[in-house]
């Protein structure tokens, strides 16, 4: 696949293998033709978001795991691997790649949300509260639902110490999303075990958390 080709047949080659749903040929593909994919910073995007399509988040961690050698990325890049790093729980790296998708643009709600997520998984009560005042301002996609539900059971929980509201709102959120969001699974079982902290003991915790994340 040449350069001359322009990004559209190398675009409509992920878009076939997504609506194929084939991670081997897609592994395949970016492999053969790793310097054509990663020579433009948008087809670069384009292909972690086809291996998040097709549920190999963690390939996608790694293939833009060069982030930061890519300063003029467009944030939805970023922003994408943050859903990627929300699906494997890597929440430090979550606030990292988060707060730099936030400094390319402050206002971009995808890149408020994930930044919200980190700082509660960090505890950071003050910083988290800040993003959920701002993401009731923005416009966002039916997806973040369930992350903002969770939001606010954290919220209950950290500011309030309602931890009742807290569960309550980890099951309307896995009601809304379904199994199929592996973000959501992860950021609720963490959220839901934190409910129980001061009646039980880590390992325990640690138990229910990887039950409720599977």
């Amino acid at each position: 696949m040449h350069a001359s080709t322009g990004p559209a047949v190398p675009r409509a080659v992920l878009h076939w293998l997504v609506q194929k749903r084939d991670p081997g040929n897609l592994r395949s593909v970016l492999s053969v033709w790793r310097d054509r994919y990663t020579a433009d910073d948008s087809l670069w995007g384009d292909a972690a978001w086809a291996q998040l399509q097709v549920g190999t988040a963690q390939e996608a961690i790694d293939w833009l795991a060069d982030w930061r050698e890519h300063p003029s990325a467009p944030t939805w890049v970023l922003t994408n691997l943050c859903l990627a790093l929300a699906c494997e729980a890597r929440y430090d790296s979550l606030a990292e790649v988060s707060a730099a998708a936030l400094r390319h643009s402050p206002f971009d709600a995808d890149a408020t949300l994930w930044n919200a997520v980190a700082s509660a998984v960090q505890g950071e009560r003050a910083k988290g509260r800040e993003s959920m005042h701002r993401l009731e301002r923005m416009s966002l996609e039916p997806w973040s639902k369930p992350y903002l539900l969770l939001l606010k059971a954290w919220l209950a929980m950290a500011w309030q110490g309602d931890h009742a509201e807290a569960r309550r709102g980890v099951r309307a959120a896995r009601a809304l999303a379904g199994r199929s969001d592996v973000g959501v699974r992860h950021f609720s079982a963490w959220l839901y075990a934190q409910t129980w902290r001061d009646r039980c003991p880590p390992w325990a915790l640690q138990l229910l958390r990887w039950l409720l994340a599977r």
